[in-house]
Formats: C-alpha cells, structure tokens, sequence
C-alpha cells in the first residue's frame, strides 16, 4: 500500500521489497555477490548504501523486508509509481517471480531501519506428507512444489502438543506472540506457526520451530525446550540433538514502523554513513 503518491527528493529513503528466497544465494550486499541487497543496488543503477532491517538467512522468503537506501545527491525524483514500476520492470525482465518493489518512503537521516521497528511478523510453514504417498515410496506433486517453501514432516505431527510448545514460549518470553494455525486441505495437512515480536537472535525462529516440532514428534518435553532458551547458549542447543529447522519453510511477513518517525525520529539515531559522508570516505 502506498502512503502517498509523492515522495520527498531527498537522498535517504526506506524500502520495502518481497523476495523468494530460493532465487538467491544470499541477502547480504558485496562485490561479487549476486544476493537481494546486491540487486537492489544495481536495480536503481546507481552507486547506493544500504542496510537491511533483516539480513534474512539463505532461503528465508520475506512478504515485506525493510531496506534503507542512500542515494547520491541528485536523488531519485519524487513520482513514487514511476520508480516502483521501473524497478518491477527491471525485477520482472532479470529475476521472474524472485523479487518486487512494494513501497519506499523519505526517511530522516536521524531514521534507523532497525531501532525505530516496533515489531516484526514471521510465519512458518509445514506441510505433513501424505501416508498413501510415503507407502508408494513417491512424493504428491503438492510436495514437489513445496520442497522450498514448507518443512515436510511424516506422518505423526501432534498438533495440539505442538500448541503446547507454542503456550510455553509466550510464558519463556512476554514480549513474543506465538500460535499455531492448522489448515486441512485435500489429503494434506498444513500447519502455519506465526511468530511476533520486536526482535531476536540470529536463527532463533527457526531453532523454536524445530524445538516445536520435536515436541509434537514426542523427542523432548518442555522443560528442555525452557532450558534451552532461558540460559540461551548454542552448544547446549546442538548438544541436545536439535537442528535449526529448514529455512525454506520461513517467511518475514511484515516489518511495523510508526510513520510518524519516517521524518521526526524519536531518538535520532546518527548512522555510520553519515561519519563516513563528513570525513569524505567512498561509500560503505
């Protein structure tokens, strides 16, 4: 959605792109990387800094990520649909279906893409095989296509435990808004875990999928799951036998800003280009 048709000419803007993860070998920006930051920097065709609200890892989808971007003097104009559909075009014409444009905004140079966040929206998805399937020894033509965006579980996943696990961590952490959804489609049994909150550690979401489901497999009972997670150390993570679930299977859904600190930020936040700026140094 835009937030107006116009934007200001200025040289700092926030951007909110859509990427498939599976079309990129990376997220991060570097000289001979073909990642989602390194795009975007040739998309506008010319010499941009950017940082990303989240780094996503390798093969983590995102419905709606936050990109600032700092531009050279002269700007970028101010007609907000002419540059989207230039840059979608550009998207479409080089990476069909990888990546789109969705919004960018004028921000302050005081705005910090992380720091003025106030949550961000994940969702992971699951995808239960089908018995009859797994007895033919062949994968459903609905496995195949969600081989890169869902975790393919046997037959056994328990939902209402995996509930359980959902409950435990709204209580490990108040700040998290964790629930289980289950759609039941055709012969397949699809299950969506929202994850909402201001921030995490790197991979967190995907080690409390994988502790989830572990759970509903009957591999762990809560009390390790809350061990794990209150004395946060990773080797006692892979001590106890688990591994970070696929990341095919996540999605960053949405990052919230309050648009009112997109021109006023409250705390101004000084960032490193603009050190880099009043020194002279080439970009970052």
């Amino acid at each position: 959605m835009f937030l107006s048709n116009r934007i200001l000419n200025c040289t700092r803007y926030l951007l909110w792109v859509s990427y498939d993860g599976s079309r990129f070998p990376e997220m991060a920006k570097s000289v001979d990387s073909r990642g989602v930051m390194s795009f975007v920097n040739t998309a506008f065709r010319c010499s941009c800094k950017i940082d990303a609200f989240s780094r996503t890892d390798k093969g983590v989808h995102a419905c709606r990520n936050a990109l600032c971007i700092q531009v050279p003097n002269e700007g970028i104009g101010c007609d907000k649909k002419v540059l989207l559909n230039s840059l979608n075009k550009i998207a479409v014409d080089c990476i069909p279906g990888g990546i789109r444009f969705l919004d960018i905004e004028s921000v302050s140079n005081g705005f910090c893409v992380r720091r003025h966040a106030l949550y961000r929206k994940y969702r992971y998805r699951i995808l239960i095989t089908n018995k009859e399937e797994v007895l033919k020894n062949t994968l459903s033509l609905t496995e195949f296509s969600e081989a890169n965006y869902s975790w393919l579980l046997p037959a056994g996943f328990h939902p209402y435990k995996a509930k359980e696990a959902c409950e435990l961590f709204k209580v490990l952490f108040s700040s998290f808004w964790v629930f289980l959804a289950a759609i039941m489609l055709h012969f397949s049994n699809r299950y969506t875990i929202y994850v909402i909150a201001k921030s995490f550690l790197r991979g967190q979401v995907r080690r409390m999928v994988s502790t989830i489901v572990s759970y509903s497999y009957d591999r762990t009972n809560l009390e390790t799951i809350a061990s794990l997670f209150l004395d946060a150390k990773p080797e006692k993570y892979h001590w106890n036998g688990f591994r970070p679930a696929p990341a095919g299977g996540l999605y960053l859904d949405d990052v919230v800003y309050d648009s009112r600190m997109f021109m006023n930020p409250v705390p101004y936040v000084h960032h490193l280009w603009d050190a880099a700026d009043d020194s002279g140094l080439s970009n970052i």
